[in-house]
């Protein structure tokens, strides 16, 4: 995968845009999308409500296919790859975790090979541990048992996570946002700060504030986001956890 000279990997969705189209005499191509899409919109956008990164590449069934990154709320990291043939998943947390055996399996209770972790960096593959852990690499045999395993993860409360220290003002949230999108100028800001944005800009929010639930022409868009940003301490934390998860799609925090 090409050098990103912004210093950062791009989102799913910029990579898909960006991303030659599949050709349609490939067999698989309705299955690539699909998983692209799953990961994209039911788990990361809609339910974890946390940006995806892809981080490098690999192929399968000749198709060009992502190696995902994200952040869960509590801290936990995710790198993870389908082939067509099922998930293989790394996780990483800050607190010891213990991973459900009925649905994370290894290679017959041996630790999955770097070679079979197509696309990732070798300091991405782990052993294989479930119990009290907080690295391990595994295996994940369809969607729905992938969905229920961030579903347990996203759960677990993180005994060490630090005290919320805010987003002080308007201009430190407009700083934020200037910097995000000129990493990810190609997308817009609802695509980049999803969560935050799909809350300010909803109807309760705006009814609550007496605002409107579009940006008005002559306002700048950055300047009316922040704005509203600051507005209450829940839509600041909102924020503050969307910039930290955002931070993990930088090319220099890519240690996981």
């Amino acid at each position: 995968m090409a050098k990103n000279t912004e210093k950062a990997y791009p989102l799913l969705l910029e990579w898909m845009r960006s991303t030659p189209e599949i050709d349609d005499q490939m067999i698989w191509k309705k299955a690539a999308l699909n998983q692209m899409v799953f990961v994209r919109d039911e788990l990361c956008a809609y339910f974890l409500h946390v940006p995806v990164f892809v981080v490098s590449t690999h192929r399968s069934k000749s198709i060009t296919l992502p190696v995902y990154k994200f952040e869960l709320d509590n801290g936990i990291v995710a790198i993870m790859r389908e082939n067509f043939y099922g998930w293989v998943v790394s996780l990483k947390s800050p607190f010891p975790i213990s991973l459900p055996e009925d649905i994370v399996r290894s290679d017959g209770g041996d630790d999955i090979s770097s070679c079979y972790c197509e696309g990732f960096s070798e300091d991405w593959c782990y052993p294989f541990y479930t119990k009290d852990c907080r690295m391990s690499t595994f295996r994940v045999s369809n969607n729905y048992k992938l969905f229920t395993l961030f579903y347990i993860l996203n759960k677990l409360e993180n005994p060490k996570e630090e005290e919320w220290n805010g987003v002080g003002s308007k201009s430190v949230a407009k700083i934020v946002i200037e910097n995000e999108m000129k990493i990810h100028n190609d997308v817009c800001i609802y695509d980049v700060f999803s969560h935050t944005h799909s809350i300010a800009y909803g109807y309760d929010f705006c009814k609550e504030h007496n605002l409107e639930t579009f940006v008005k022409r002559d306002e700048d868009e950055i300047e009316d986001f922040a704005k509203r940003i600051v507005m209450t301490d829940d839509l600041k934390k909102c924020f503050f956890k969307e910039m930290c998860h955002l931070m993990h799609g930088h090319i220099e925090e890519q240690r996981i």
